[in-house]
């Protein structure tokens, strides 16, 4: 997306519609844990969340979460947070990649 906030409306569609494939587009294509050999994609994540359950607490979190800048990274990295029943949650953070877009970064 152009904007942080355009970048998780689209996520936020995407999941929605289950198509995680076009989800996980709007991550950097190298998301990885590095505790793991096999590389974490966020549509992998998707499909364990959905498995779980988890879907729609993560909708729930995506939909009231608010945009926040990380300080120190001048603006090119933020954090979507949510307020949920009283706790602060970091939903995912987004960063601006060099082609001026913002991905997630991590999810």
């Amino acid at each position: 997306g152009k904007t942080p906030e355009e970048t998780v409306r689209l996520f936020t569609e995407a999941v929605k519609k289950g198509d995680f494939e076009l989800a996980n587009r709007y991550g950097y294509p190298e998301l990885t844990d590095p505790m793991i050999k096999h590389p974490k994609t966020i549509k992998t994540e998707l499909e364990k969340m959905k498995a779980d359950g988890k879907i729609d607490l993560l909708l729930r979190e995506l939909e009231v979460g608010e945009v926040k800048e990380i300080p120190g990274f001048g603006g090119d990295n933020v954090n979507l947070m949510a307020d949920i029943d009283g706790l602060k949650v970091r939903v995912l953070s987004l960063g601006r990649s060099e082609r001026g877009t913002w991905k997630i970064i991590e999810f």
